[in-house]
């Protein structure tokens, strides 16, 4: 599914976002693991950027350069969290793969740890939150619009968080919610039909400033495909 909009991948520097934050901003002083964060990861020698959004223990990201998407969830105990992924390719979002990740907390809102995957690769991630979007008071209205994405389809939200359109021949039929007010995540869901990549997904949103522009991240999965929808809020 060319969904490959912006899918992403990045395996596994995601797990950041999936502890149980509470208990972190207590002992290492970061402040939320909810969010939006970006940093790199190094895989058998080679670094890349990787971004990824993170809400109530799951993670949804990508790397673009590495051409691949991730989904996950994990767990933390004292300093140390866990976490386990998917990998999905960037260009079809179809999985190819499973990971594992060990890391540790640090102050002023940084991760850090070790990763590998079953393609038998080995490497370290560093991220650290975006806490300029992070207390963005989230707002259906501030991403109801329609989006052209390239010549792939098009993505319609209205004011009441529901969507729908066509991409990539897939018909789009899904909810978009406010789960926590003080925080800029989206909950998603949907669900794909009369293609390829049929099925019920669910994910997490944002909403990020860059460059005077906004944008909305939008990653959603399931156990078999990955989209992740990076496109600008016209």
């Amino acid at each position: 599914m060319k969904v490959k909009l912006f899918i992403v991948l990045a395996f596994v520097s995601f797990f950041l976002i999936s502890c149980d934050f509470s208990s972190i901003k207590k002992r290492d002083n970061i402040t939320e693991l909810n969010g939006f964060w970006t940093g790199t990861q190094t895989i058998d020698g080679t670094t890349t950027d990787v971004e990824l959004i993170s809400y109530n223990n799951n993670f949804y990201g990508f790397s673009e350069v590495a051409g691949v998407m991730f989904s996950g969830i994990g767990s933390i105990s004292k300093k140390n969290f866990n976490a386990s992924y998917n990998l999905y390719t960037l260009d079809t979002g179809v999985k190819f793969g499973t990971g594992d990740i060990n890391g540790y907390t640090e102050k002023d809102n940084k991760i850090y740890g070790d990763i590998k995957n079953s393609l038998g690769q080995y490497g370290q991630f560093k991220m650290k939150i975006d806490k300029n979007n992070l207390h963005t008071t989230p707002k259906i209205k501030t991403i109801a619009t329609t989006y052209h994405i390239n010549n792939r389809g098009t993505l319609i939200i209205n004011n009441m968080g529901k969507a729908e359109g066509n991409i990539d021949g897939c018909s789009i039929d899904g909810k978009i919610i406010i789960p926590d007010e003080n925080i800029n995540i989206y909950d998603v869901s949907f669900r794909l039909s009369n293609c390829e990549y049929s099925g019920y997904y669910h994910g997490i949103a944002t909403v990020i400033d860059r460059d005077n522009n906004k944008y909305l991240y939008i990653g959603s999965s399931n156990n078999q495909y990955m989209n992740f929808l990076h496109i600008k809020i016209p």
